[in-house]
């Protein structure tokens, strides 16, 4: 018992895989899934290298319209269309990066808001490519082909555990970065930027590598929201998004990589839930987030490691005794 406490994202799978056949509402819990990926890939600039960027929405709509556009116009397979969505993300995020990280501090955020502000406006007037403030429409969920093999992911059930496996993938391709000697550095660099350039680290072309491999999974998660709504809105772009994803990581935790999971469902559930029985909702999510700014800078996880630890310990102890 004590070592499957141990294995957090063994949990957070096994309760992803029961949760559709708890959950009233099978295309919120896929859209929990899909803003965890996002958050997550958030995380890794912000609880990883230190970096509080508000571009993340253009991230996330770049993915999402790169796939709509290639889904619309040419019918594309939904994996290359995929890849697709996170290259045009990523490659974004290089821009970006390249160009926000010789600023630090707020002059770094200020950059990232002001690029997702550009990006938004150009997403504006390409009309005839995007669809302008009406959206793009026409989006499909494309079958799924594995060589001479194909299923449908139409049915809501069926789509849920096609972006679990999506998500599950991606999030093990992030932990690999971050539990490797390549990821140690963005801590390093989080903790004490001026010691890590003392050793020799090149700070500059890490915290440019951590923001393309945010912008690639943030553009997964995109191509993935495209796919779930059918639909994609300008509003995907808008920096309040980019808002919610810090508020998702900072209510599940920023200090760990399976906190923004937590988060993300829990602001997820709270927007779905608060916006149907009051117009002024956002007042209580605001609330929220004051609360664990002041009193749980930890997050929902370091509640969650803290209960783990007790009872890995008192497992333990019993073991022993017996």
């Amino acid at each position: 018992m004590a070592h499957f406490l141990k294995d957090r994202f063994t949990i957070i799978v096994i309760i992803f895989v029961i949760l559709p056949f708890v959950f009233p509402f099978t295309e919120l819990a896929t859209e929990i899934l899909i803003f965890a990926l996002l958050a997550v890939a958030f995380n890794l600039m912000l609880g990883y290298a230190g970096l509080l960027s508000f571009c993340h929405a253009s991230l996330f709509a770049s993915g999402a319209y790169t796939m709509g556009i290639l889904l619309v116009r040419f019918d594309i397979n939904i994996f290359l269309g995929m890849l697709s969505a996170a290259v045009i993300s990523a490659l974004i995020a290089l821009v970006i990066g390249w160009v926000a990280i010789r600023r630090h501090g707020i002059y770094f955020a200020m950059l990232t808001l002001a690029f997702n502000e550009v990006i938004y406006f150009t997403i504006f007037e390409l009309k005839d490519l995007t669809g302008g403030d009406d959206g793009l429409r026409g989006v499909f969920r494309p079958d799924v082909g594995l060589g001479p093999l194909s299923f449908s992911i139409h049915e809501p059930m069926t789509f849920y555990f096609f972006v679990l496996v999506i998500v599950v993938l991606s999030i093990l391709a992030i932990r690999r970065i971050t539990d490797s000697p390549f990821g140690s550095v963005f801590l390093a660099i989080r903790e004490n930027e001026n010691r890590a350039e003392s050793v020799g680290y090149k700070v500059r072309d890490y915290k440019i590598v951590a923001f393309v491999v945010s912008g690639f999974f943030s553009g997964i998660a995109g191509a993935l929201f495209c796919m779930q709504i059918k639909y994609v809105a300008l509003s995907y772009c808008h920096w309040s998004l980019s808002g919610e994803v810090i508020m998702m990581s900072l209510v599940g935790g920023i200090g760990s990589l399976y906190g923004p999971i937590i988060g993300a469902g829990l602001v997820t559930v709270m927007q779905d839930f608060f916006s149907t029985i009051w117009d002024r909702w956002l007042l209580i999510l605001g609330a929220v987030f004051v609360i664990f700014v002041m009193f749980f800078q930890g997050g929902v996880w370091e509640g969650i490691e803290s209960l783990i630890a007790y009872y890995s310990q008192k497992f333990g102890r019993k073991r022993i005794s017996e």
